[in-house]
C-alpha cells in the first residue's frame, strides 16, 4: 500500500476554539458548575518529534474488499466489515461474506404489503456492536437486524418508496454506536435534515436534530456515547465557521458550537465521563487539533503537543483507556500519550492510520490506508 493522506473527507484546517456556547434552549451546562464556555489554553502546536515506540505490528488478512465503510472489532479474530453492500466477517483465519440480501423479505410498514415485483433487498450500510454474539446492523432501506454469530434477527422493518427517502440511514464514517445497556443508535438522514433512531431493545424511535447554523446544513461524521445519558454527535459544516456538537443527557438533546475555521470537522470522541472527554478536530488550513472537555467546558487539550503540528497532520479518530493512555489515528501514522509525553508506535507501514479499535491498553486493530486501498493490522505493546 501506498503512504497516502486518507479519504476526502479528511480535510487539514486552522482551528481557533473561540467559544463554545450552548443553542437550543441556552448553554449545555452539566456538572457542578459546568458550562461549555471554552478557552484555547494548551492549544496543540510545537516542533518535539516523539520517540518511536517499539510496539509490535502485525498484518490482518485482507478482507474481500479493498476499502469498506463501518467496521466492528471484537477481537483479532473477531471482526466485521461493510464492503460490497455485504457484511463480511473474519474469524481468525478467513473473510466471508455472511449477509444475505433476501433475509428478510421485505415489507412497507406503512404503506402495507408492496407489489409481489416490489422488493427492497437487505443491504447493510453500517455495522457496530458490544461483544462477538451483539452485532448491530442498519440496512440502506432503514432496516435494522442483529447478528448474534450465527444468525440475523430482525428489529425493526424498512422502508419503502417513497418513504425510503425520508429515512436513508447515513452514510458518514462513524454513523452508528451501541451503549452498554444494547441500544443500538443510528444517524439517519430525513430529507434535508438528519434524525437519530434509537433501537431500545422493543421499539424505534428517533429523535430530530437541529444541523442547520446560517442557513447551511451540518453534515454528520460520528456519533459515540459513555451510557445512554452521555451521547454526542459531531461533524462538520461547509464554508462557515461553527461546527455543532450535539449531546444527549437522558433527557433531551443540546447543541453547542464551536468556531474553529472553514470546513473544520469533529472527527472522534473518546472518555470515561461528560466531565472527562476528548475530541479530535481536523479542518482544513493550518492543522488538527485535540480538545479536552471538564466540569469547566470545553478547551485546549492542556498536553504536549504532537510533533510540528503543521498543516499536514490530520487527525482521523481517538481511542484509549485513562488520560495516561490515549491513542490518535493520523495520517502519520498512530501516537500514544502515556501521562507525560507523546510518543509516535511504530506499526510496520508508513499508511495513514484511520481508525482505532481498542482491546486493552496494550492490545489495538488498527485501519490503515486510504479510501480505496484499505487494511487492519494488529498492534500491541507493553
Amino acid at each position: 500500500m501506498n503512504s497516502r493522506v486518507g479519504p476526502a473527507f479528511r480535510q487539514v484546517g486552522f482551528l481557533v476554539l473561540v467559544g463554545l456556547f450552548g443553542c437550543e434552549g441556552g448553554a449545555d451546562t452539566d456538572g457542578p458548575g459546568g458550562t461549555d464556555e471554552a478557552s484555547d489554553s494548551g492549544s496543540d502546536s510545537g516542533t518535539e518529534v516523539p520517540s518511536d515506540l517499539e510496539w509490535g505490528g502485525e498484518a490482518i488478512p485482507e478482507p474481500l474488499s479493498d476499502f469498506w465503510g463501518t467496521s466492528y472489532v471484537a477481537a483479532e479474530d473477531a471482526i466485521w466489515v461493510i464492503g460490497g453492500q455485504m457484511l463480511q466477517e473474519f474469524d481468525g483465519t478467513e473473510w466471508t461474506n455472511i449477509s444475505d440480501p433476501e433475509a428478510f423479505g421485505f415489507v412497507n410498514p406503512s404503506a402495507g404489503e408492496p407489489p409481489e415485483d416490489y422488493h427492497l433487498a437487505f443491504y447493510p450500510v453500517s455495522v457496530t456492536g458490544v461483544s462477538a454474539t451483539e452485532i448491530y446492523l442498519g440496512s440502506a432501506n432503514g432496516l435494522l437486524a442483529m447478528y448474534d454469530g450465527s444468525g440475523f434477527t430482525k428489529l425493526a422493518d424498512g422502508f419503502g418508496h417513497p418513504e425510503v427517502n425520508d429515512h436513508q440511514l447515513s452514510l458518514a464514517p462513524h454513523p452508528s454506536w451501541v451503549s452498554p445497556t444494547g441500544h443500538f443508535y443510528h444517524l439517519t438522514q430525513h430529507t434535508t435534515d438528519y434524525q437519530l433512531v434509537v433501537w431500545d431493545g422493543t421499539a424505534r424511535t428517533t429523535a430530530d436534530l437541529d444541523l442547520r447554523i446560517g442557513g447551511q446544513q451540518f453534515t454528520t461524521r460520528t456519533i459515540w456515547g459513555i451510557d445512554d445519558d452521555n451521547i454526542w454527535v459531531g461533524g462538520s459544516v461547509i464554508d462557515i465557521f461553527e461546527s455543532p456538537i450535539h449531546r444527549f443527557n437522558g433527557t433531551s438533546w443540546n447543541r453547542g458550537t464551536l468556531s474553529f475555521g472553514d470546513n473544520g470537522t469533529i472527527t472522534g470522541f473518546w472518555g470515561t465521563a461528560a466531565s472527562d472527554l476528548w475530541m479530535t478536530v481536523t479542518g482544513n488550513q493550518y492543522g488538527s487539533r485535540l480538545y479536552h472537555r471538564t466540569s469547566e467546558g470545553w478547551g485546549g487539550s492542556g498536553l504536549p503537543s504532537l510533533p510540528s503540528q503543521e498543516s499536514s497532520y490530520v487527525f482521523n479518530h481517538i481511542w484509549g483507556t485513562s488520560n495516561s493512555n490515549l491513542f490518535i489515528a493520523s495520517n502519520h501514522g498512530l501516537f500514544r500519550f502515556d501521562g507525560e509525553e507523546w510518543h509516535h508506535i511504530d506499526i510496520g507501514v508508513d499508511d495513514p492510520v484511520l481508525r482505532i479499535h481498542g482491546l486493552s491498553a496494550t492490545k489495538l486493530v488498527v485501519e490503515v490506508g486510504h479510501s480505496t486501498d484499505m487494511a487492519f493490522r494488529l498492534v500491541e505493546g507493553l
